[in-house]
């Protein structure tokens, strides 16, 4: 059965971090860059060896070819399930070491954005995917609303509980925190060297209009 979509809505609320969260956000955010960086690295890699191959050559041609089109699209399967280029493929990755624990459901998050970005280069949407530098990555989400979750107007995630800086009195907010939560995203900015934290709530239904 085809995957149901249903309608969302983002409400976006600061969140209040102090220097000790701040830090240890700081971390995770490097920890997701890196995972990102290398999780990206690894899909070019599978992608750069899977078009070495002869094959591959043989199956773009197949699907050029009127008529040959399911042909060329199974050579391609073959060749993506034996190079492990697949997102699913990318996201089996397994990451010990150096890296800190951001959540498994955000690590799946990052595998997808880096398999997306590879995927459309390979088929001519965009440019080669660059590596994040120093200012790494501006957010982070969870499939659901799991390891980033909202539990007494607190963000929750991984052992830190961040308020949230709602006014019940703005409409909007008030809206947003009483629909169903599709999942979380964290988001930092930069205000002149300041770095603020926000919960990007996705929410099931519709955005409140004035």
């Amino acid at each position: 059965m085809p995957k149901t979509t249903t309608k969302s809505f983002i409400t976006e609320i600061p969140l209040k971090a102090g220097s000790c969260e701040r830090a240890i956000l700081k971390k995770r955010f490097w920890a997701a860059k890196q995972q990102y960086n290398a999780l990206l690295g690894e899909a070019l890699g599978r992608l750069c060896r899977m078009r070495e191959d002869t094959r591959y050559g043989k199956a773009r041609e197949l699907y050029k070819q009127e008529g040959k089109k399911v042909e060329g699209k199974t050579l391609f399967r073959q060749l993506a399930e034996e190079y492990g280029y697949s997102e699913y493929a990318l996201d089996r990755k397994q990451w010990t070491g150096s890296f800190l624990s951001i959540g498994a459901a955000i690590t799946q998050k990052i595998a997808q954005r880096a398999f997306k970005s590879v995927e459309e280069y390979r088929r001519g949407k965009r440019g080669k995917p660059r590596f994040k530098g120093v200012r790494g990555l501006n957010s982070i989400e969870d499939k659901q609303p799991t390891t980033l979750r909202i539990k007494e107007n607190e963000l929750h995630y991984l052992g830190l509980k961040l308020p949230l800086l709602y006014d019940l009195r703005d409409p909007i907010h008030y809206h947003g925190l009483n629909s169903k939560i599709k999942y979380v995203r964290l988001v930092r900015r930069n205000f002149n060297g300041r770095i603020r934290y926000f919960a990007q709530l996705i929410c099931e239904g519709k955005p409140f209009i004035k």
